[in-house]
């Protein structure tokens, strides 16, 4: 797993837990963060 990789994970846990909103997701990962929640609530 890449640093980005890791990076995405955790933000997106983040937001699963109502921790953060996309919003506050640094810009640099918000777009690939959108993108893995969207393929996590597809599975």
């Amino acid at each position: 797993m890449s640093a980005n990789e890791s990076y995405i994970r955790m933000y997106a846990d983040m937001v699963k837990d109502g921790r953060r909103t996309l919003e506050q997701i640094p810009e640099k990962y918000r777009a690939d963060v959108k993108a893995f929640l969207n393929k996590e609530g597809g599975k």
